[in-house]
């Protein structure tokens, strides 16, 4: 298992750190993604990174975005 550093996005340091196991899913469906987008700006404007992301369809291209900042 790969630990979870401060610094899991290169270039990228975390100001606050996640319990391990923390995970978020993120569904798909068009409308969703939009409100979800939303969502993953704020978290990204307060530096969260979760340890596990999981997405189906619209998720799994939103969690892209959010992992590659």
């Amino acid at each position: 298992m790969t630990d979870y550093t401060w610094q899991p996005i290169p270039g990228k340091t975390l100001s606050h750190r996640l319990p391990e196991g923390t995970a978020l899913v993120l569904e798909g469906g068009g409308l969703r993604g939009y409100y979800s987008c939303g969502v993953m700006e704020a978290f990204m404007e307060k530096d969260l990174l979760f340890p596990y992301i999981i997405g189906v369809s619209a998720g799994a291209a939103n969690a892209l975005s959010y992992i590659s900042g």
